[in-house]
């Protein structure tokens, strides 16, 4: 009776793992490995060898006699596309698009920072106008950080989030995690997990990046304090500031979850003694990373969700304001207002109770 349960239990055994690996080992291993050949093969080799290698799958799989030796023949072949696709280097070296050519260079003496290539263009009706200047920042007059985020469609569940660090007389360091595009490339998230683009910190003026959102893209866009101390503010830009310049020497690809505009700076964000945000899906699904700010009290919470995104919600009001020295403590003005008066309205309606 023994041998009969071991043999049965043997043979469950051998159908559930032939059950794992025919309908998930398998075809995972091949999707992957399919769609690695599709992005980085040369485009008149990639159908060529995604025919090769599935068709050769197949028959090793499903006509070979030995099932375990195709099997492992198959992985092999698999893993050896993983193992050269994790080698593939980043470049500094391509025909970068004009918005994304030059990289900032950040030099630090003490607390006073020079930073190179900063960005400021200028969009007029009809063309963009690129520059850069060197500008230089006292870590002294940091005052804090702001958390902007900007939609492109009504859905809202995906956007592009940014930080602007505030330093004293209204000047301030805007700071973007971006797709490093080629000219005439276009963005496709997929392409992303792939090594197609290579990443860059664009690091300018808030009179560059933000009307580039609300008046050139016509996205929505929403600005709200963060709740960092000075002391926090500066690990955080210097942790951000340093990676920005590495990349001179180390180049790195953009990851469409796990190195983009948001996971890149809350990883930045968590190497803050005391600080470590949980990884969720509302980092990964970034339009509602304001809201998981708010719940992480990481923006201020004395008002409503809903109420404190219509006081931050700027587009309108950027676009309205002069593009001069005073654009961004205008811009500021308006949202403390906003937020003063929604808090004196409610404290009016407690005191009435």
């Amino acid at each position: 009776m023994k041998i009969i349960d071991n043999i049965t239990s043997k043979r469950a055994f051998f159908r559930i793992s032939l059950f794992a690996i025919c309908g998930f080992y398998v075809p995972v291993l091949a999707t992957l490995s399919s769609l690695i050949i599709h992005f980085t093969f040369h485009e008149y080799l990639r159908l060529i060898a995604i025919f090769a290698y599935l068709i050769g799958s197949l028959i090793l799989l499903l006509l070979s006699k030995r099932f375990r030796k195709g099997l492992a023949i198959f992985s092999g072949i698999s893993f050896l596309l993983l193992l050269w696709f994790s080698f593939i280097p980043a470049s500094n070296d391509r025909n970068w698009d004009a918005e994304v050519a030059k990289l900032p260079i950040i030099e630090r003496y003490d607390n006073l920072l020079t930073i190179k290539n900063f960005r400021h263009f200028k969009y007029l009706e009809n063309k963009v106008e690129a520059h850069y200047k060197d500008r230089q920042f006292n870590l002294d007059e940091l005052l804090g950080t702001d958390l902007l985020i900007s939609y492109w469609d009504n859905y809202r569940t995906i956007s592009h989030t940014f930080l602007s660090f505030r330093f004293k007389n209204g000047q301030n360091i805007a700071i973007s995690l971006e797709v490093r595009k080629e000219e005439g490339e276009s963005y496709h998230p997929l392409k992303g997990m792939f090594k197609q683009y290579e990443l860059i910190y664009v690091i300018g003026d808030e009179r560059d990046l933000i009307p580039l959102r609300t008046k050139v893209r016509k996205e929505q866009t929403f600005l709200y304090p963060i709740n960092l101390n000075k002391e926090h503010s500066k690990l955080f830009l210097l942790d951000i500031l340093k990676a920005a310049n590495s990349l001179h020497e180390k180049p790195q690809f953009y990851h469409s979850i796990g190195r983009n505009c948001t996971t890149g700076m809350v990883n930045h964000l968590n190497t803050i003694r005391d600080f470590q945000i949980p990884t969720s899906k509302k980092i990964i699904l970034n339009g509602i990373s304001d809201y998981y700010a708010y719940q992480l009290e990481g923006i201020p919470t004395d008002l409503p969700f809903d109420i404190l995104k219509r006081c931050c919600y700027i587009s309108e009001t950027a676009n309205a304001i002069e593009l001069d020295e005073n654009f961004s403590s205008q811009l500021r003005q308006v949202i403390y207002n906003r937020l003063a008066k929604e808090r004196t309205k409610r404290q009016g309606t407690k005191l009435s109770q």
